[in-house]
């Protein structure tokens, strides 16, 4: 199968929106970063694993969409 610029930017975007996601969610299972003693604000790895989830939900749409696209140009050629 060959990979389009539009795949594997979509698919580049999905692989770095899990990295971030999976940052996040480890410093958030970090006990120092929840511990009484620790100054540290859990808001700002939350923010991160949103961000992560919005853009590899972004990325898939991008996948949808060329999918779609290709079925298209498939059905017409037919």
């Amino acid at each position: 199968m060959k990979i389009t610029g539009t795949m594997h930017t979509a698919i580049s975007g999905l692989q770095q929106g899990r990295r971030r996601m999976r940052e996040a969610a480890g410093r958030l299972a970090d006990p120092q970063q929840m511990s009484a003693d620790s100054p540290a604000s859990p808001v700002p790895a939350l923010l991160e694993l949103k961000a992560g989830e919005r853009q590899s939900l972004l990325a898939i749409r991008v996948l949808q969409a060329e999918d779609e696209l290709l079925g298209r140009l498939l059905d017409e050629k037919a």
